[in-house]
């Protein structure tokens, strides 16, 4: 991504807008080789982030999904998900990455989205790297 360029800010500026228009916090920070967006409920009852680098169009990265446990199965995880991978699309990723402990319900929510192995996490033990094409989100 050239972060100086004027179709990339506007990306930018489209998702956050779209971000407030639902009600959400959203949060940006730039730094020299990636950028990070955190998007929040206005209570903190929810919260998740997306990240990605400049030199690497193709991918986003996703980590800090985290809803109350008094709103969970409310499929308010869901949709965050759906939001961050919809985020990544408008950015031109054709791929989400994440790692979560395969050992752990969130690595079978995550399956049921369409996330797959992808790679072992450095020298954490059961901790994986979960990838999804997102030529198939809707």
């Amino acid at each position: 991504h050239d972060v100086t360029s004027k179709e990339y800010k506007n990306r930018i500026k489209l998702i956050m807008d779209a971000i407030h228009n639902i009600g959400f916090i959203a949060h940006i920070t730039q730094y020299d080789d990636w950028t990070s967006l955190t998007i929040m409920h206005n209570e903190g009852k929810f919260a998740c982030r997306i990240f990605w680098y400049h030199e690497d169009s193709d991918s986003i990265y996703l980590s800090d999904l985290s809803v109350n446990e008094d709103l969970r199965r409310r499929s308010i995880g869901t949709r965050l998900q759906r939001l961050r991978e919809k985020i990544g699309i408008k950015l031109g990723a054709t791929a989400a990455y994440l790692w979560v402990n395969k050992d752990s319900w969130q690595h079978d929510w995550y399956e049921r989205r369409g996330y797959v192995y992808y790679d072992d996490y450095y020298d954490e033990e059961n901790i994986v790297w979960m990838k999804k094409d997102l030529s198939c989100v809707n």
